[in-house]
């Protein structure tokens, strides 16, 4: 390699990185111009990594070059490891993606089993970052089983609730959009559509979803399973007719392509939405096909998830204990998944129910069950959602305190997520609960924030009637309006009949 002044004297005479690291390759001989070019394939390489890049290289030379390269201006110094500047490492990367040698797929493969070495001890920070780099590393040594990775740790992090983590790995997948084949394209649109559609973005998520289905050459499955979530975006937003809509176009998908799969999961979803729209029957009637076919498939996920939505249908239609005895089969199925945010829904209605018998101990303990699950989980909405409803919980238990903590919160998660109706439910009762013991300025503020809100939900009923609720608050309790105005009237009287008696006397 040439002295680092002659080369310090060129890089002064070049502007733009990708020609100050071309110039960089140009004074390396040419195997160590080949290595630096190397180290671009992996985030992030240490000693070991580096040797893996060139194992042809002897050790004693590897770790000569190793120490070289960590002078170099593209190159950062990490606390055990070394890595190129980002434009740096995009400019070569980029590279190699163009060449699509063979070369750049046995480095690759190298990666994937260095990976799979150092990632041995599962539930640590080291095994998840050594689970990502093996991924990334899949993609570029084989795409169909990188892409098959990434799904499955993708589906891992956001069951979790680790939505960040998500974003994390779509940015490692969209390193490769370059060679990406177009149905593999779709697969990270669709799985970046599901991110917003978590982060309850609607607008952003179902423009995604959409073009996810423009595309010709997408899997069945995932067209059956956007329109499916299209549905199922206007289900959260209380758009009953667009959700059967779109469920129904999902359903219809499933079917004249006999996917199996996705059948028992679309008939579920159209059954919850049925349900939450009043038709009852209707809904009862795909649920129970959902799960008989899930059965056939031996799909306990599916027959877990309907059993829970039969629970609620249930409870809606009166019988809670039978809701009861739903929910808790609906724990066993779950059991052996290890599902902890599921586990967490179905503990959240059981709360609900034992709520709905006036059992308080029992769904406090129900409650406290689906929080502990959800906050190890990261599920954010969900644990507003239980917040919520152990409002009228602490309400029963006279612990007012914790029912003013616990609807404070609930409302300020909702707001934060943008969800305006559970939102405006929370505030609502945190105006009931502050009849007892707020002022009246608070619960005044609480109940208009209330109307705004479900203004903002399109819920214009709920609105009305929490005015209502307003202004029954607000008038004055005990006699009727008329009584008053009789006694000011003879009031006023009085005082006057008087006041000319005074007047007149001498």
């Amino acid at each position: 390699m040439s002295s680092f002044a002659d080369f310090q004297r060129l890089i002064a005479q070049t502007t733009g990185a990708d020609a100050t690291v071309e110039l960089l390759l140009l004074q390396m001989e040419p195997a160590a111009a080949k290595h630096f070019r190397l180290c671009a394939i992996p985030h992030q390489f240490d000693l070991s990594v580096f040797k893996l890049l060139m194992p042809e290289v002897e050790p004693v030379q590897a770790e000569r070059r190793y120490q070289e390269f960590s002078c170099l201006s593209p190159v950062v110094n990490l606390t055990d490891a070394l890595t190129l500047h980002d434009q740096a490492r995009r400019f070569l990367f980029d590279q190699w993606l163009k060449e699509n040698s063979s070369e750049f797929k046995m480095v690759s493969e190298r990666l994937v089993k260095h990976f799979e070495k150092s990632g041995a001890v599962q539930n640590s920070y080291d095994y998840a970052y050594a689970r990502r780099q093996r991924m990334f590393h899949m993609v570029g040594h084989d795409q169909s089983t990188g892409i098959e990775e990434f799904e499955k740790i993708f589906r891992d992090e956001r069951i979790k609730g680790r939505l960040g983590e998500c974003e994390a790995l779509l940015a490692l997948i969209r390193e490769y959009d370059f060679i990406l084949t177009q149905a593999h394209t779709s697969i990270v649109l669709y799985h970046e559509a599901r991110l917003w559609f978590e982060r309850r973005d609607w607008s952003h998520a179902e423009k995604l979803f959409r073009a996810v289905v423009a595309i010709d050459s997408l899997p069945q499955s995932y067209r059956i399973k956007s329109w499916n979530r299209i549905g199922l975006l206007f289900a959260k937003q209380r758009c009953w007719k667009d959700a059967i809509l779109n469920l129904e176009r999902a359903v219809r998908l499933a079917k004249e392509s006999n996917d199996v799969q996705m059948l028992p999961f679309a008939l579920h979803d159209l059954g919850t939405a049925y349900r939450d729209s009043g038709e009852l029957d209707r809904s009862r009637r795909l649920l129970q096909e959902s799960i008989h076919l899930a059965e056939k498939m031996q799909n306990t996920s599916c027959i877990a998830a309907a059993y829970n939505s039969l629970g609620t249908l249930e409870r809606r239609g009166g019988d809670i204990r039978r809701g009861i005895e739903h929910y808790k089969t609906s724990l066993e199925y779950l059991r052996p998944l290890h599902d902890h945010l599921r586990t967490a829904q179905v503990y959240n209605n059981l709360g609900a129910a034992y709520a709905d018998l006036g059992e308080w101990e029992t769904s406090k303990e129900m409650y406290k069950k689906s929080l502990d699950l959800k906050t190890e989980a990261g599920d954010t909405i969900g644990l507003a959602r239980t917040l919520s409803n152990l409002i009228p919980v602490y309400q029963h238990l006279f612990r007012l305190p914790d029912a003013i903590a616990a609807a404070e919160k609930a409302t300020s998660i909702f707001e934060t997520l943008r969800d305006p109706f559970s939102a405006a439910v929370a505030t609502r009762n945190l105006a009931k609960i502050r009849r007892g013991t707020g002022t009246t300025a608070e619960i005044r503020a609480n109940y208009l924030r209330a109307i705004e809100l479900f203004r903002d939900a399109k819920d214009y009923d709920q609105a009305e009637a929490t005015n209502k609720e307003l202004y029954s608050y607000s008038r004055p309790v005990g006699m009727p309006g008329w009584y008053w105005t009789a006694i000011v009237f003879l009031l006023l009287v009085v005082v006057g009949f008087v006041a000319w008696h005074l007047l007149t006397a001498e």
